[in-house]
């Protein structure tokens, strides 16, 4: 009986053997002179051989018998996951690329199996760009638009979850809906027939705009300080009528309303109507 040394000297060409504990003790168990179909028989009666998947065992198999074949495989493999990555703004050093090539091509991975792979290296980055960092941007305007603050963090996991193929838009779309109607329940029908709380909201959006000479696009319905609801006795809120809303806008000093163009014509016109009711003095 050869001892295991003695065995890999003997066949270095089955090193991708060796390093499989199982089986290499499994053949450290035949004489120095086995056959092939001992050495077969060797490994094909390990749990190793029963446990692991035909695609295993072609990979060890071509790693055996067709090396160049195998490393060829590997190479376009790892290119095309730098690729990808680079595509979704992961950033991958060479050995992750290789790593995840090897591991795909030992476990037959499908496309979508690497994506999911890929995307799980993606990192919280301001400055990011690629498909993950475009999702994000996506899903900061859906919870915009529905009036709803959600963190960089919450909208960065989504979309990675989103490239990674275990959640859709269409979920954090919902997300948003149902947090947007909590916050609103006077609007609650409108919001699940597909309104969203900027749309509902715009005559608000657009008086507060004319008031304050500001584009409309500046206005965060999510800031508190948009907020165009009076307060019930019974704890509930309800939307406030224009006048209401104009008032506000108009007597509140955070809008600054006053140093508008609007404010010194309407303190202009008052004065003219006040001198006009007084009689103007002669000059």
């Amino acid at each position: 009986m050869a001892s295991l040394d003695d065995l890999k000297k003997a066949y270095p060409q089955l090193d991708p053997l060796w390093n499989i504990p199982e089986v290499a003790q499994a053949m450290s168990g035949l004489p120095a002179n086995a056959s092939q179909n001992q050495f077969v028989a060797a490994i094909m009666g390990t749990n190793w051989w029963r446990t692991h998947s035909q695609t295993e065992r072609n990979y060890i198999g071509m790693s055996l018998g067709d090396p160049a074949e195998l490393q060829r495989q590997h190479n376009n493999s790892a290119l095309s996951i730098l690729t990808q990555a680079a595509g979704m703004g992961v950033p991958l050093s060479l050995q992750q690329a290789s790593d995840l090539a090897n591991q795909g091509l030992q476990q037959g991975w499908d496309a979508a199996t690497m994506t999911y792979h890929i995307a799980q290296n993606a990192q919280h980055n301001k400055d990011q760009f690629g498909s993950i960092s475009a999702t994000q941007t996506s899903l900061q305007g859906v919870a915009a638009n529905q009036g709803i603050n959600v963190s960089e963090a919450t909208t960065f996991d989504w979309a990675k979850r989103i490239a990674a193929g275990t959640a859709t838009s269409e979920g954090f779309a919902d997300y948003a809906r149902g947090q947007a109607a909590f916050a609103h329940p006077y609007w609650a029908r409108q919001i699940d027939e597909g309104a969203t709380v900027r749309q509902l909201a715009d005559p608000y959006i657009q008086n507060a705009s004319k008031l304050l000479e500001i584009d409309p696009s500046q206005i965060d319905i999510s800031d508190p300080k948009w907020q165009f609801t009076n307060r019930n006795k019974d704890g509930s809120s309800t939307p406030m009528s224009q006048d209401q809303w104009n008032v506000k806008i108009m007597s509140d000093p955070k809008y600054g309303w006053d140093r508008t163009n609007n404010a010194r014509q309407a303190a202009y016109s008052v004065v003219q109507q006040l001198g006009n009711a007084f009689g103007k003095v002669p000059q």
